[in-house]
């Protein structure tokens, strides 16, 4: 009984300590999804002219070492905290035939980035013009945006404050918009970032934030309307795609078929008959009217009269057969019965006996 108690005790002390251990498993369970839930994430976007330092800045902003930076295709990614936000970073090229895509990033970013080469001031107009129509993008509009002055440590680079007027953004009223010069070249990674880069994230960050759910919502709808443009237009250009190859073989089959109907007509022709050209002289003989039946007597064309033909007739059933004709023969000899027997006379061709009598002489030979 001690033994079996004893036993029965450490059995219960034993599924005790498996039940405590799952508890903390589900109560660790629990915590990650409630981290995960709480999470908060936003995108941003990078743009700005080619060679404004968009690669650059992105360096800055996530710490990495700086090295040489090529054109930007397409796009590149980063990722950066801040103010208990993951921020995903997108830079876009900047190129004017890339430029066109930026509208397609609008919808499914929280805010965005624009940088300037303020030393460039011969293409200050152009970049006015670019920022002009991503801030009047249906799908940026009231976004935050944080314009960004890079190349302060260039001489002769404009201020913020002469660059808001270069950009046209005195008349903005919008809270949303932010100036801030920078410089995103560092010598080593060692060495810390301009703080204009860490100060403008911080504060484009603080914008997200206070849009909260509403923004969130607004970039959902925006993502579903995009994407479903997105699958008309790939819609559309499978269609013309189909068309044109539908069109480019209906134009083979029918040049195809020319060609062999023009070889065809080819071995036709090369086939027939050639017929020789007619003289001069019988197209007008045949223009004077002489037609069947007529005959010609020296250049002049005479209708045959059927009283002709028929003294023609007469005169040759009149005259006598030509000796040796087939009407002097004698009939071949019958035998009994009637019917021919097999030989007939004998004929001699002239001057066969003298051949045959004559011996043969080969000494010609």
């Amino acid at each position: 009984m001690t033994g079996e108690g004893e036993g029965e005790g450490e059995g219960e002390a034993e599924g005790g300590g498996g039940r405590a251990e799952g508890m903390f498993t589900l109560l660790g369970n629990l915590w990650a999804c409630l981290q995960e839930q709480t999470e908060r994430k936003c995108s941003v976007l990078l743009m700005g002219l080619d060679n404004a330092g968009k690669s650059t800045l992105l360096q800055a902003l996530q710490g990495a070492a700086p090295s040489p930076v090529t054109p930007t295709w397409g796009f590149e990614g980063g990722k950066v905290d801040a103010r208990g936000y993951a921020v995903d970073l997108f830079d876009v090229g900047g190129s004017k035939n890339i430029r066109g895509i930026w509208g397609d990033y609008f919808c499914e970013v929280h805010a965005a980035i624009f940088v300037v080469d303020a030393a460039d001031g011969g293409r200050l107009e152009e970049a006015r013009a670019e920022l002009e129509a991503a801030l009047e993008h249906p799908n940026l509009a009231g976004k935050s945006v944080l314009v960004l002055a890079n190349k302060q440590d260039v001489a002769g680079a404009l201020s913020a404050t002469e660059l808001v007027k270069g950009l046209g953004l005195t008349d903005v009223r919008d809270a949303g918009v932010q100036v801030l010069p920078v410089v995103a070249l560092r010598g080593s990674q060692a060495e810390p970032a301009h703080p204009n880069v860490a100060a403008g994230l911080e504060w484009l960050v603080g914008q997200v934030a206070e849009q909260g759910a509403a923004l969130t919502a607004r970039i959902s709808e925006q993502t579903a309307v995009q994407r479903q443009k997105e699958e008309q237009a790939r819609a559309a250009r499978k269609k013309r795609a189909e068309e044109s190859r539908a069109r480019r073989k209906a134009e083979r089959e029918a040049a195809e078929a020319e060609e062999l109907r023009a070889e065809r007509e080819a071995a036709a022709t090369e086939g027939a008959p050639s017929s020789s050209p007619m003289l001069e002289e019988d197209v007008e003989f045949l223009k004077g009217g002489a037609g069947e039946g007529a005959t010609v007597a020296g250049d002049e064309a005479t209708p045959r009269r059927e009283s002709d033909d028929v003294a023609i007739v007469s005169e040759a059933m009149a005259a006598p057969a030509p000796e040796g004709s087939p009407g002097d023969m004698p009939p071949l000899p019958r035998g009994e019965g009637g019917e021919d027997q097999g030989e007939g006379p004998v004929v001699t061709l002239p001057g066969a006996a003298d051949e045959a009598s004559s011996p043969r002489s080969d000494a010609g030979v």
